[in-house]
């Protein structure tokens, strides 16, 4: 498994996006993007340490922590995209 790699804003230091463990996922800071609100999560992480009035919906998939294997993340995102795609 890869280090973890984060790409830098150059004039901030704001983390942009990056691979944190597994090449096949890539983690995008949801601030850096001009329409954050067009997506919608896979997955809410590190519920554990949740503000307390944060409220997730029952149906939403949520990890405590980190999901050991990320690639459980990967197939979570891919079967939402591919019901988003049945959609069309």
């Amino acid at each position: 498994m890869a280090e973890p790699r984060w790409q830098m804003c150059r004039d901030c230091g704001t983390r942009l996006w990056g691979t944190p463990r597994n090449e096949a996922v890539v983690v995008v800071q949801l601030g850096t993007l001009d329409q954050p609100h067009a997506f919608k999560p896979i997955a809410h992480l590190w519920t554990r340490s949740k503000a307390p009035w944060m409220v997730i919906p029952d149906a939403d998939v949520q990890f405590l922590t980190q999901p050991e294997d990320q690639m459980e993340l990967v197939e979570l995102w891919r079967s939402k995209s591919n019901n988003i795609a049945g959609r069309k």
